[in-house]
């Protein structure tokens, strides 16, 4: 993350925001993977207003080299000051449709992460559970392979991951590890 020379507006502003929005709600639907998760669009609208209202806008641009894609986010406050960071996506395919995947993926985390926003849970009690070893095991093998760029839309394994779908994440591994 890199900032103006001077945060002394814009960091007080953006704690105010934040302080102001809710969570996104996990309004649509993966029918491959029958879960739910916050989408763009939902992410946009919680954070939206709240930012507006105390001065801050975003600019997010996509760039990359063919075998990356990156997004850089610039949140923009009223007196010019600004805060940056830039997130890379590995691109398992070369293709425009594996690009504009990634690009709106990172978009949404890079967002909801600047905004310290979370997807609520379909089941609270979800939360308070303890998984059990194998889970975990499981759970640690998939986000190594997803940081690794093994799948073409890791926001589908990290929709089964959060589901705690154990058959489901076993069959994602399989999957992982066959290529």
């Amino acid at each position: 993350m890199i900032t103006s020379e001077q945060v002394d507006k814009i960091f007080p502003a953006l704690i105010k925001a934040q302080s102001e929005m809710g969570n996104a709600k996990k309004s649509s639907a993966n029918p491959f993977f029958k879960s739910k998760y916050a989408d763009l669009s939902e992410i946009i609208d919680v954070s939206k207003e709240s930012l507006s209202k105390n001065g801050i806008g975003i600019i997010q641009s996509p760039g990359g080299n063919g075998n990356t894609v990156t997004v850089t986010a610039r949140l923009i406050h009223e007196s010019g000051q600004w805060i940056e960071d830039t997130i890379s996506l590995p691109l398992t395919q070369n293709t425009p449709q594996a690009a504009g995947s990634a690009i709106t993926y990172g978009r949404r985390y890079q967002l909801a992460a600047l905004m310290n926003m979370a997807q609520e849970d379909d089941d609270g009690n979800t939360a308070s559970e303890k998984p059990d070893p194998e889970f975990l095991k499981v759970k640690t093998a998939l986000i190594d392979y997803i940081n690794a760029g093994a799948f073409a839309h890791p926001e589908n394994v990290e929709m089964v991951i959060e589901k705690k779908d154990l058959a489901k994440m076993k069959e994602a591994l399989a999957v992982a590890k066959a290529k």
